[in-house]
């Protein structure tokens, strides 16, 4: 039974007009010789025309008109317009009159468009929505029932309770005494249900994964490109976002990897400027599209773990305490493990299972008074994750592909080292551990960064059964930090993770403050999802 007075939120964005034109373009359409404009839904994946409530609101729309919201998620701002009619398809279909349809998209085909006589260009003030209480409708999702339960009864709260909501519909009844007034966020610890290694795999549509290493993130001047807040600097100067947008399509990214010295001082401010680029590149998604691992510039081991010949004065919890509460707890909504590992699963484009283990290298087995930065995971981290992330000897299934990050190498990659006293090397002193542990559980591919040098490797090795075990073993050099210290590429980088049918597209792209993005081509390699042995 569909309740009095049900209504609609249409939520929509300017992603290919300019700011406000949506609306503008619609409303240009309104006159005495038009008096109807059609509205078109851009429908999100997993969402489908819901023909009883369809049916209900048409009818409502003819005899009555429907009064309904327009909520601009891009710049949240709410708009009143009225509804004279509501036609759906099972399939997407062209506009009922395309020369009462916006220009852009008038050619488009929608599973619903939505007749308006009237659209009100007055923002309206977020108490408009204090009336309203939403209402679930099940049929409106493919895989129903609907998991916006905590929303379902409860009065819409703001237009930021909407926008963190990936959904573009939402059905709303008149506001009843009885009905909930909490404040739900979808991005709270009670909803997300946070978890350091989530059992449930993340849904990513797209088939593409970023990684990213190296940001160093800085307030003294060691980051290469300018902050959003630098004085005379266009916001274009966002280099990972305008190199995605312009020339590999953002849309294709869905997650997004990190392997280390985030920042270059692990100062609390360091940490608050990478959380900023990350909640940028999310968007409305999930923080937990993240996997991220601490490098040694993001552990305070001194007060200034740039430099590596002071001796350690501190470690423990203090050392991470930036790490774990500027960039940790609040982009995931809970602390690290002691260990400062995690994990992350992801169901990849065409529904590639993937299990990523994130395994700290800067581990606080430090030596005190003796050096820093040096790489080690430590036997107590290995067992951790293979218990958390339910790794056996002796599966039992076909597995999903799994990936190892850590910061530190675990092959050389620098040309040379110079034997020095006090000096800080490259590979991890365990990385012998770490190789075995990757072909016990059968890892195919291992990122890390930390000298600024992008590289990749393969490796065999002899596995239990007697069998050879092929590992890709892949170096990203840096993404951010200033040209003085970048490796022998002289480059910043950064890398996409593609996942086709059979295996996983590794390719490594240049960044620059003005020149176009290069691929990187001698480096590009694939990764078949089943290895030998």
């Amino acid at each position: 039974m569909l309740p009095d007075g049900l209504s609609l939120i249409l939520r929509f964005r300017d992603l290919v007009t300019s700011p406000g034109d949506t609306l503008r373009q619609h409303t240009d359409l309104l006159g005495p010789k038009k008096p109807r404009v059609w509205w078109g839904w851009w429908n999100k994946a997993g969402e489908r025309a819901p023909a009883e409530v369809f049916q209900h609101l048409q009818g409502k729309a003819h005899r009555d008109g429907l009064d309904l919201l327009l909520f601009d998620s891009g710049r949240s701002r709410l708009h009143r317009a009225r509804c004279t009619d509501v036609q759906w398809k099972a399939a997407p279909a062209f506009s009922p009159k395309k020369t009462s349809t916006p220009a852009y998209y008038r050619d488009q085909q929608y599973l619903a468009w939505f007749e308006l006589a009237s659209i009100d260009p007055t923002e309206l003030d977020a108490s408009t929505l204090h009336p309203w209480t939403y209402h679930r409708v099940n049929a409106f999702f493919e895989d129903a029932p609907s998991r916006f339960e905590p929303f379902y009864d409860k009065q819409v709260s703001s237009a930021e309770e909407l926008r963190q909501q990936d959904r573009s519909i939402w059905f709303v009844r008149p506001y009843k005494v009885e009905d909930r007034t909490n404040v739900v966020s979808l991005l709270d610890a009670r909803t997300l249900k946070p978890s350091n290694f989530p059992r449930k795999f993340e849904q990513i549509e797209e088939d593409t994964l970023l990684w990213m290493s190296d940001t160093h993130f800085s307030v003294d001047g060691h980051h290469a490109f300018a902050r959003l807040d630098t004085p005379g600097e266009r916001p274009g100067e966002r280099p990972i976002e305008l190199a995605l947008e312009r020339e590999l399509g953002s849309t294709k990214v869905g997650g997004f990897l990190l392997t280390g010295d985030i920042t270059w001082r692990a100062d609390p401010a360091e940490f608050v400027q990478a959380r900023e680029m990350l909640w940028r590149l999310l968007g409305r998604r999930s923080p937990y599209r993240v996997a991220l691992v601490p490098g040694n510039h993001d552990i305070a081991f001194s007060k200034d773990p740039a430099r590596k010949d002071l001796k350690i004065k501190t470690a423990g919890t203090e050392a991470r305490r930036a790490y774990e509460e500027e960039l940790y707890a609040k982009l995931f909504y809970l602390p690290p493990p002691a260990c400062l590992a995690s994990g992350r699963r992801f169901l990849v484009g065409n529904a590639v299972p993937v299990e990523i283990a994130c395994l700290n290298s800067s581990h606080l087995q430090q030596h005190k008074e003796a050096f820093q930065g040096h790489g080690f995971i430590g036997d107590d981290q290995l067992e951790l994750v293979e218990k958390e992330m339910g790794w056996t000897t002796t599966p039992t299934r076909a597995l999903p592909f799994r990936i190892v990050m850590l910061h530190h190498h675990v092959v050389p990659v620098t040309y040379r080292e110079l034997p020095r006293a006090n000096a800080n090397y490259s590979v991890a002193l365990d990385a012998g551990a770490l190789l075995r542990w990757c072909v016990k559980h059968r890892v195919g591919l291992i990122l890390h960064g930390h000298m600024h040098q992008p590289h990749v490797t393969k490796l065999s090795l002899r596995n239990e059964e007697g069998g050879w075990h092929t590992i890709t073993i892949a170096g990203m050099g840096s993404t951010g930090v200033e040209l003085p210290h970048l490796g022998e590429v002289s480059k910043n980088t950064f890398g996409l993770l593609r996942f086709g049918d059979d295996a996983v597209d590794l390719t490594f792209h240049t960044l620059h403050r003005t020149n176009p993005t290069e691929e990187l081509k001698t480096l590009a390699v694939s990764v078949p999802y089943r290895q030998g042995g």
